[in-house]
């Protein structure tokens, strides 16, 4: 049973949720993501200030991740069994920096490549290193909200694309909503369970094109 919940925190974990909001923001969205173009979930997400929920669906059973003051935990809500996952795990996102985004971006020295439009939406357009897999990302960021609405990654796995859909700011939410149910069996994760590096952690490394002679 632990090793099932453990995996399906890294389901989670790997693919982009917002476990670490640190800014005050209230925001309610879904996450479509995909890899090589093949779909891989529908994450449906709301935040509060720190706390956090997403809803998702892994190998046909409902899974929601929560995270408060208490911990970062991964929930079976058929199951009515919850897993408390170490800290180390809880870092190990995509998306940590959502609603300080443009900050995260110039702390990992990303560079403007230009602007695009996306569904009415202006967007300035970023490549970076992603600090947590050290691959190759792109960004487009809504200009007004200065929020993510797209966001691609060369992860290990393949082409990772996340896009940010249905989002709604200041909605109303009470922090009761991110609590655990009280009949809820929690296991805790030991730390030793903390996933290694991803392979080919390095910094990638990019040819320099020759300057042009005049």
């Amino acid at each position: 049973m632990k090793k099932f919940f453990f995996h399906a925190g890294l389901f989670f974990l790997c693919f982009a949720l917002p476990l670490q909001i640190a800014a005050a923001m209230t925001v309610r969205f879904d996450q479509k993501i995909s890899v090589n173009g093949n779909p891989i979930a529908l994450v449906k997400v709301q935040s509060k200030a720190d706390l956090m929920k997403a809803e998702s669906e892994f190998q046909g059973m409902k899974l929601i991740l929560v995270h408060n003051a208490k911990g970062t935990f991964s929930y079976s809500p058929l199951q009515k069994q919850a897993a408390k996952l170490p800290k180390a795990v809880e870092k190990t996102n995509l998306t940590a920096q959502l609603p300080h985004y443009l900050e995260f971006l110039e702390k990992n020295k990303a560079v403007k490549t230009g602007t695009e439009t996306l569904e009415g939406r202006e967007c300035d357009v970023y490549t970076f290193i992603e600090p947590v897999i050290r691959r190759e990302a792109k960004a487009w960021i809504w200009r007004e909200k200065k929020f993510p609405l797209k966001i691609e990654v060369a992860s290990p796995g393949g082409a990772t694309l996340i896009e940010l859909i249905n989002i709604q700011f200041d909605p109303q939410m009470k922090d009761a909503d991110f609590e655990l149910p009280g009949d809820v069996k929690v296991i805790e994760i030991p730390d030793t369970f903390a996933p290694p590096p991803p392979p080919n952690a390095g910094p990638v490394k990019t040819e320099k094109k020759p300057a042009a002679h005049s």
